[in-house]
């Protein structure tokens, strides 16, 4: 392990370094607990990683989780910004941390390392820890879609979605986002009907949002209709001229076809 509490000059002493392991273990069982559901036998692990080393930043993080859960209190808890140059550090020394904002953080990293199932279970703890932040619902099903590739999970992540936000509490730009993912988890699930439809429904409700005939173009193209995408995409040109996005896709369109004249 590396040597812990980055803040302090001195070196630990024996017995100092060995508290801080002793530490670090109880905290990673007091995190597997809190994981599974055990609150009571998780607050007492995170205690005693406290006593044995009172610098140990992850325990004192999760255990201020641990009174939250038991609160039945939703939302992050918050850590000091001066703190988080020294987290990545933490966590090295003293174990996993259970918290919203890192699991997010954490589950960012793995989908980079292209480790895409254990980033999900990171998502998912994200949202579980703070249900009410839509951003981290989306990045969770959009993850479940585009990078792990399980369409069925990622319908089941925005049905959980849905039950936080129902239509009538989100913006139209909220709203846009959400109902395009819908449309793309009906394409993976090969109803292309279906995708077509509700991103057509969006066009009409919201004609001035970009992303359904961006999405439906994509959606055209990865079906292998290049005619249709590229007919889409002269729909979003006639609305939105001179759209760089749209003309660049038209363009690799065009090359997809041999059209290089074009």
């Amino acid at each position: 392990r590396a040597t812990p509490w980055p803040m302090k000059d001195e070196a630990p002493s024996h017995a100092e370094t060995l508290a801080n392991w002793m530490s670090a273990d109880a905290n990673t069982w007091g995190h597997a607990l809190q994981l599974n559901g055990a609150l009571e036998p998780a607050k007492a692990a995170f205690e005693l990683a406290l006593a044995l080393a009172p610098d140990n930043q992850i325990a004192a993080l999760n255990a201020a989780v641990n009174t939250r859960l038991a609160e039945g209190a939703a939302g992050p808890t918050v850590y000091s910004p001066d703190l988080s140059p020294y987290l990545e550090r933490w966590v090295e020394t003293y174990g996993p941390v259970d918290h919203s904002i890192l699991a997010f953080e954490l589950g960012t990293k793995l989908q980079q390392m292209r480790l895409f199932r254990q980033a999900a279970r990171y998502f998912d703890r994200a949202v579980e820890l703070h249900p009410q932040e839509l951003a981290l619902h989306l990045a969770r099903a959009s993850h479940y879609l585009e990078k792990a590739a399980l369409p069925d999970q990622a319908r089941e992540r925005l049905a959980e979605l849905r039950q936080h936000f129902p239509t009538e509490s989100t913006t139209a730009e909220q709203e846009t986002v959400i109902r395009v993912l819908e449309s793309w988890i009906d394409a993976y699930q090969g109803d292309l009907e279906a995708s077509i439809a509700k991103l057509e429904a969006l066009v009409t409700e919201f004609p001035r949002s970009q992303q359904p005939l961006k999405a439906m173009a994509e959606i055209y193209w990865r079906a292998g209709d290049l005619e249709r995408a590229v007919a889409t995409l002269d729909r979003q040109l006639a609305t939105f001229p001179g759209l760089g996005s749209a003309l660049v896709m038209k363009s690799a369109l065009w090359i997809k076809q041999g059209r290089h004249a074009d």
